[in-house]
């Protein structure tokens, strides 16, 4: 047991966590994130949180990094030199794409992302493997040589291999990256057998694509954090994020940084989970709202639930990964009127710089935190404790002639609308995450956090009537609580395409062991003892004929045909969850083989919160709400003593974030700080029991 420090880096502040996991003692820092050289952010709010803990950076036992530098070369389209090089006659496959189009199919003004590779570095070579990996065509030698030689003379800095088949068989993609050691050995290489050895050749180029594009940034700006920290005298390992909930060296993120996918948000879903189980609750649905974007995650028996494939910035990205839904809507989100003269928020960001309006340093755009301000939901001589000094005039008018006077209201009802659009916003992606995967709402209860999740989670709960809502004790800090919390983890994965019908037992359980060694062998790369290793097995499933799969759990080994039959029964058990009617009758296909190979990291021994200074209100402030103004009195968060119970409507306010109380709400604190809200339409208590422990399944 030692110090976990655990730094988020968003697109408007670097949040940071130091946690002792012994004692449970916290120190949290949140400093102003800065674009044009992130570092600067990140070194500054080290030395904040280390300066609150009287700790020197050397007594640290790990520091966990999560970023958004994959999501942000993607967003930005950054201008990176990659090349890729593929089996003849695939050279397009990045264009052609699937036949399908994601959206709104009707858009007459539909753009479609351009390739990440551009034509004139997409190389055909001649080689051929079919389906079964058996060799039709010999590799090329000399054809795959002088492709890595034309390459290099338009300079490509990194290099994507994928092959037809070569999740089946490798061979000529590993061949392939010994000519381009010898022929351009500075070059960065992926191969898609290494990084995504899953068939469906569109999306399986694309992940490797993506992995090349955004290798050298990554191993540059990792390499650069780790010279710097080190120089400060840090000595412990250090780990990023993954889009599969856990950490990995940076070593290993440097190998296959596609898997650092939206990082921070993921780390939220980890935290919001942990802050369920703590709060006595199995099903909740995470939203952390912060500057530049909203991210929603589900969580069903304790647990983050997953998904094999996802999209950045419309490019598919097929690696396991937390299930997300990430929409425009943060803080900083920008209000602005189309060429209809409807409102819309987001999903263009104000950022760090230069910030909303109210910031002072520049902004001319009013935002949701504009809004908020007008409203009076903000206390512009409290946020981030003080320590930045809001403009109200300023975002008045920007409202004012941005929005109200265009539309023809008042600046009250325009910061009012901006609010509700953003809310909107939000509900769909709750709806997405929830409503669109078979699940109810009202059966969840809502995890709030990030910077202005808190500001806007009661009017959410009301709208999709949700009982409940909790606000984690530091809820601006509350995702990089959840880096200290993930365990080491490594996905490895397997395409075996077979009726079920024609499983064998003794086959599924080769698989499953071939996978297990290397999930070992990864395990022991990173020096994670054996006493803590986990291995979890599932199987993506599907009916025959259709496109997509589902993943199921499996659980313990293959020893009879009763085994492989019970993966078959709890298939149909989730597709009529997920879908609500399942084919009982009809044959079923298994189509991949994967094993979690996961290094348990401890839980912090979370503090109970113990009585301290009796909560005595700050005074008071008008707040507009729908309606008119409401007298809301005002609370310092850590005045709030366990059991004390807030009546709405009211403003909890703390050093990283703001809570509303609508009229109606009631809030009480419990033992590990919590804020638990129920309002209106809530249909369970408001304190709940905590059950504790690591994978445990509490229910309400």
């Amino acid at each position: 047991m030692g110090y976990s420090l655990g730094i988020d880096t968003g697109g408007t502040h670097t949040d940071l966590i130091l946690i002792d996991q012994g004692s449970g003692q916290t120190w949290t820092a949140k400093v102003p994130t800065t674009p044009t050289d992130p570092l600067k952010g990140i070194l500054h709010g080290i030395d904040r949180v280390l300066t609150q803990s009287t700790k020197d950076i050397s007594e640290l036992d790990e520091l966990i990094y999560g970023t958004t530098i994959v999501t942000n070369m993607l967003v930005q389209h950054q201008k990176v030199k990659a090349g890729l090089m593929t089996t003849r006659g695939f050279r397009d496959v990045l264009e052609i794409g699937r036949a399908y189009r994601t959206g709104n199919i009707y858009d007459i003004q539909f753009e479609r992302q351009p390739p990440l590779v551009p034509r004139h570095l997409r190389m055909e070579v001649a080689e051929r493997v079919n389906f079964r990996g058996e060799v039709l065509e010999r590799l090329d030698e000399e054809n795959c040589r002088a492709v890595v030689r034309e390459l290099k003379a338009y300079g490509v800095t990194s290099i994507a291999v994928c092959f037809l088949h070569s999740y089946i068989n490798p061979e000529h993609e590993r061949r392939a990256r010994a000519i381009i050691e010898e022929e351009y050995p500075r070059v960065y290489v992926s191969l898609s057998s290494d990084i995504n050895p899953v068939f469906r050749e569109y999306e399986r180029t694309s992940t490797t694509v993506v992995n090349a594009y955004v290798t050298p940034r990554m191993v540059e700006h990792l390499d650069d954090f780790e010279r710097r920290v080190v120089q400060k005298g840090l000595r412990s390992r250090l780990y990023t994020m993954q889009a599969n909930g856990g950490r990995a060296t940076f070593r290993t993120a440097c190998e296959r940084p596609v898997h650092v996918t939206n990082s921070g948000p993921i780390a939220g879903a980890i935290a919001g989970a942990y802050v369920a189980r703590l709060a006595g609750f199995s099903n909740a649905i995470t939203l952390d709202m912060g500057g530049t974007s909203c991210d929603v995650s589900l969580i069903e028996g304790g647990k983050p639930t997953y998904a094999t494939e996802s999209r950045v910035e419309g490019h598919p990205v097929q690696i396991p990964t937390i299930d997300l839904s990430i929409v425009g809507a943060g803080g900083g989100s920008i209000a602005w009127l189309d060429s209809g003269h409807s409102l819309r928020v987001g999903p263009h960001s104000a950022g760090a710089d230069p910030g909303p309006v109210c910031y002072g340093m520049g902004g001319t755009q009013p935002t949701v935190t504009d809004a908020n301000l007008v409203t009076g939901r903000l206390n512009p001589e409290y946020f981030l404790g003080g320590e930045v000094r809001l403009d109200v005039k300023a975002a008045e008018a920007a409202v004012r002639d941005c929005i109200a006077r265009p539309l023809g209201m008042t600046t009250l009802e325009a910061a009012r609308g901006i609010l509700e659009v953003a809310n909107a916003t939000m509900i769909r992606a709750i709806k997405l995450v929830s409503v669109e995967r078979g699940r109810d709402p009202h059966d969840f209860t809502l995890i709030a956090f990030g910077g202005a999740g808190p500001l806007h989670a009661t009017r959410l709960a009301e709208e999709l009537e949700i009982p409940a809502v909790i606000i984690p004790r530091y809820p601006g800090n509350t995702s990089a609580l959840g880096l200290v919390l993930a365990d080491v983890r490594h996905d490895f994965v397997a395409t075996r395409i077979q009726s079920l019908d024609a499983v064998s037992s003794q086959t599924a359980e080769a698989t499953f062991r071939e996978l297990e060694e290397k999930a070992q062998l990864q395990l022991t790369r990173e020096g994670i003892p054996r006493e803590r290793w986990r291995l979890a097995r599932s199987c993506d499933l599907r009916y025959f004929g259709q496109a997509y799969e589902l993943n199921i759990a499996v659980e313990g080994v293959f020893q009879t045909p009763e085994d492989v039959k019970r993966i078959g029964a709890a298939f149909h058990a989730t597709h009529r969850r997920t879908y609500g009617h399942a084919m009982e009758g009809d044959p079923m296909d298994v189509v991949n083989y994967r094993v979690s190979a996961i290094g348990l990291s401890p839980e912090p021994e979370w503090r109970k919160v113990t009585h301290g200074e009796q909560d005595v209100h700050k005074g008071h402030r008008d707040v507009y709400f729908e309606g008119g103004y409401h007298d809301c009195s005002i609370h310092e968060r850590h005045r709030i003593n366990p059991g004390q119970q807030v009546e709405g409507p009211a403003v909890i306010e703390q050093v990283d974030s703001t809570t509303i109380l609508s009229p109606g709400d009631r809030a009480r604190v419990d033992p590990f700080g919590n804020l638990v809200i129920t309002g209106k339409s809530a249909g369970c208590p408001a304190f709940l029991p905590v059950r504790q422990g690591r994978g445990g399944k509490p229910t309400v």
